[in-house]
């Protein structure tokens, strides 16, 4: 399961993801739907690791 909770990420001036939470249960197939400059890349980029952000993966999530 992976808990995001009010994740947020600023470029300069642009606020990209605006306290964004949701769960994703174990077994789910989930996408992220929405226009360009949405947050999708930038929420995927936080649960990876590659930018700062707080996700709480319960089970394997490196």
């Amino acid at each position: 399961m992976i808990n995001a909770v009010r994740l947020s990420k600023r470029h300069r001036q642009t606020l990209a993801v605006d306290k964004l939470s949701f769960k994703v249960e174990t077994g789910k197939v989930t996408g992220f739907l929405g226009a360009n400059g949405a947050g999708k890349s930038t929420t995927m980029r936080l649960m990876l690791g590659l930018d700062n952000g707080q996700i709480l993966c319960l089970g394997p999530c490196q």
